[in-house]
């Protein structure tokens, strides 16, 4: 919402922060109001440092959330990239992020490399990929660069391609891990208590 801000009405990226605050838009629906205020507040001061320290990226900001499509193996890829950074003949794909534990960063780059095919095939020149990590920390912000030269990006496209192929032959490969203790549905998972490699079928 802040990107949003500072890309249609110019304003200043920690400003553009406090208005989305001061207007209510950090909603938690099921929080206490003891709970909601102090993680309000912590997120409030960390988005702030975010803002300080990458400013120059929030204001070349030219697109938010921008929808991405495109055919792959008789299937359809989709999602949404956060920002797109730049001017149309240097764009910048980022990703933002909370956390490397529950999503890991292969996982992470794998998501922003698909992204970068996706505009490659649609859109011009994307030079850059990035993942930000956006953490309550004095550090606050760790930008993470991701390949997308052509090997990795036909790494990426093939991994995808695998993984069409498995959910099409009603094939799943369950992936259990130290992830799983930080997931919210853990309670109610049925693959948090199986192999690692085990083969499930959908």
């Amino acid at each position: 919402r802040a990107a949003e801000l500072v890309q249609d009405k110019k304003v200043d990226p920690e400003k553009a922060i406090e208005m989305v605050f001061n207007a209510n838009e950090f909603h938690l629906p099921f929080a206490s109001k003891i709970q909601s205020d102090i993680i309000k507040k912590s997120s409030k001061e960390t988005l702030l440092k975010y803002a300080k320290k990458h400013k120059n990226d929030m204001l070349n900001i030219e697109e938010v959330e921008a929808r991405i499509e495109f055919p792959l193996e008789k299937a359809t890829v989709a999602g949404r990239i956060d920002v797109i950074i730049g001017e149309k003949e240097s764009l910048e794909v980022r990703d933002y992020k909370t956390s490397d534990v529950v999503t890991s960063k292969e996982e992470a780059s794998l998501q922003v490399q698909l992204y970068s095919l996706g505009l490659k095939l649609i859109r011009d020149k994307v030079d850059k990929a990035t993942i930000a990590y956006i953490k309550e920390t004095e550090g606050n912000t760790d930008i993470v660069n991701v390949p997308i030269g052509e090997k990795e990006i036909k790494e990426a496209k093939d991994k995808a391609m695998e993984t069409i192929h498995s959910i099409k032959r009603g094939v799943w490969i369950a992936k259990v891990g130290k992830h799983c203790d930080k997931c919210d549905y853990k309670k109610i998972c049925k693959f948090t208590t199986v192999n690692r490699k085990m083969v499930v079928k959908i």
